[in-house]
């Protein structure tokens, strides 16, 4: 990104707490950096699709509630 190294300072400077979605903008010197593992939520997927074509009903099946977000 073209303006990253001054959002950063500027959050650092301000003291904003300041989450990106990209490791790249922490070790740049944001506060953190958080994504969803999109890999993983594909094997997620799979497995419900595989449970489902061998016969399982869907409303038997376990889920997990996704985070919440403010």
């Amino acid at each position: 990104m073209q303006h990253e190294k001054e959002i950063i300072d500027f959050a650092i400077e301000k003291r904003l707490p300041s989450i990106f979605q990209t490791k790249r903008w922490a070790e740049a010197g944001g506060l953190m950096s958080y994504r969803e593992d999109l890999a993983q939520m594909y094997r997620r997927a799979a497995y419900f699709v595989d449970r489902i074509f061998k016969g399982a009903k869907p409303g038997d099946l376990p889920w997990n509630k996704p985070a919440s977000s403010i």
